[in-house]
């Protein structure tokens, strides 16, 4: 366990985050309140399942004790315990049937981290996922061109996509002209960090286990999952222009250029978060090993 955070410090950092985070989740709850959806930021809270209000909520993470505070400072959290060096998160309360999907995900994070990237795809799930349908799945946004062209245009590519909660909401029609056929079963062998939605799921990976991941470091992987997700729409066959979006026209070969120029800056950028993330969670299962599976406070 490291020195506790004294208390002015981590009161400071507390509202740092809040209002960091209120940037985004007061917009999306006034939108709410308007029955106005956003396709590209509401995905964020609509897609993850991780409430606003607990994004909001700042975590110091495992192993960083707090100077001064108690269990009423972090209300609805569990977790807490109260130590000799301040309240801190103990592994001991550290939901033991989470252990294996947490194991798994540390295999994930370390895989995708080591596999080399591939930056062929050009954000064709999204193409896939309108291919041959009636209606599209945001049918409030218009398209950027005619259900023929777009059947044509999708028929003339390769799609290639590795991800498996993408090529899940492929239309029918549109799977079997996909290279790969992702599945949950064989996610370790195909994921690679080229890939948007891969680098999207960063957020996934942080808030999944909160408390103990640092809200620092989920803020840090929603701020990069908001850019990504612009990209991947900007790429995507909708007409955003009424949201402020210029298109990224894959459909052309200066499109295809500029998505995978996008799609490396988002890569290089999910390294280091990646990097965190593994670090942390391996350095939280060798302590929860260290102790007949539980781990100490």
């Amino acid at each position: 366990m490291q020195f506790p955070l004294p208390k002015l410090e981590w009161m400071q950092r507390r509202e740092i985050h809040r209002q960091r985070v209120t940037q985004w989740t007061l917009p999306h709850r006034e939108r709410r309140l308007r029955h106005e959806p956003h396709p590209i930021n509401d995905f964020l809270f609509d897609y993850y399942s991780f409430r606003p209000s607990l994004l909001e909520r700042w975590s110091p993470g495992w192993s960083l004790p707090l100077e001064g505070a108690t269990v009423a400072d972090f209300p609805a959290s569990e977790g807490w315990i109260e130590t000799d060096q301040g309240l801190a998160l103990s592994l001991q309360r550290f939901p033991q049937h989470r252990l294996d999907s947490f194991r798994w995900m540390i295999q994930l994070l370390k895989i995708t981290l080591d596999r080399p990237p591939q930056f062929a795809c050009y954000g064709l799930h999204e193409w896939a996922m309108v291919y041959k349908i009636a209606q599209t799945r945001y049918p409030t946004v218009p398209l950027r061109m005619t259900p023929s062209a777009l059947t044509a245009f999708i028929e003339s590519q390769t799609i290639c996509c590795t991800h498996h909660d993408a090529f899940r909401f492929y239309t029918p029609e549109a799977k079997p002209l996909n290279r790969h056929h992702p599945t949950k079963a064989n996610r370790l062998d195909l994921e690679q960090s080229g890939c948007i939605h891969v680098t999207m799921d960063l957020y996934k990976w942080a808030h999944k286990f909160y408390p103990w991941t640092p809200s620092d470091l989920i803020l840090e992987a929603f701020e990069l999952a908001i850019e990504s997700r612009q990209i991947d729409m900007k790429a995507s066959p909708y007409d955003l222009s009424q949201w402020g979006l210029t298109p990224i026209k894959i459909e052309t070969g200066e499109g295809k250029s500029e998505y995978v120029e996008e799609q490396r800056k988002i890569h290089l950028r999910g390294i280091p978060i990646r990097q965190k993330l593994l670090n942390f969670y391996q350095t939280m299962n060798q302590a929860i090993d260290s102790n007949d599976g539980f781990g100490r406070a």
